[in-house]
């Protein structure tokens, strides 16, 4: 296929119609959309010869190996052997494509185990702040309801409610004079 370029209309192919008649293999895998192979695609990205491409595009079944086609899944769809279907990855633009439509770079990959990392250690100080928030919640509590005792003059040891002594202190009387 020749590309050659009409100062008028722009772009056009040089034998167009033989490329769009000729016979094409149809590559398609589970969960990927399909795409049509020439015979020298077929040849160039299957390591085959060409006139081996040709009889693979004659008859598919029969011709085309397992590994071959394996060869061109991977190389034409992107679909990574032994994944489930739906993951690919885009060598152009270097990222892995998920299922459902999202998308990793190489550089995100490389992140990956410090972001998983970072993730686990706010989840340890999460959970600890709360604990600490408990404590504080106790000991506040612990607080108000020794404020709430008598202000009778008390003798607490280790700063337990835990009463060791009472001393009362009883008001004089006053005298009239």
């Amino acid at each position: 296929m020749i590309k050659n370029q009409d100062e008028l209309t722009g772009f056009f192919m040089k034998n167009s119609r033989r490329y769009v008649q000729s016979k094409k293999l149809n590559l398609e895998s589970l969960g990927l959309p399909g795409r049509y192979l020439t015979a020298s695609e077929v040849s160039d990205l299957g390591l085959v010869s060409r006139a081996h491409a040709y009889k693979i595009i004659a008859d598919p079944e029969r011709f085309l190996s397992a590994q071959v086609k394996e060869l061109l899944i991977i190389k034409v769809l992107g679909q990574i052997p032994g994944w489930q279907p739906g993951w690919r990855f885009d060598s152009a633009q270097q990222r892995i494509h998920t299922p459902d439509g999202k998308s990793l770079s190489c550089e995100e990959l490389e992140n990956f185990a410090f972001v998983q990392q970072l993730l686990s250690l706010w989840e340890v100080e999460n959970r600890d702040q709360a604990q600490q928030l408990e404590r504080q919640k106790q000991r506040i509590e612990e607080l108000e309801n020794r404020l709430k005792l008598p202000p009778k003059l008390r003798l607490y040891v280790n700063d337990s409610l835990k009463q060791r002594r009472k001393l009362d202190i009883e008001q004089p009387a006053l005298k009239a004079v």
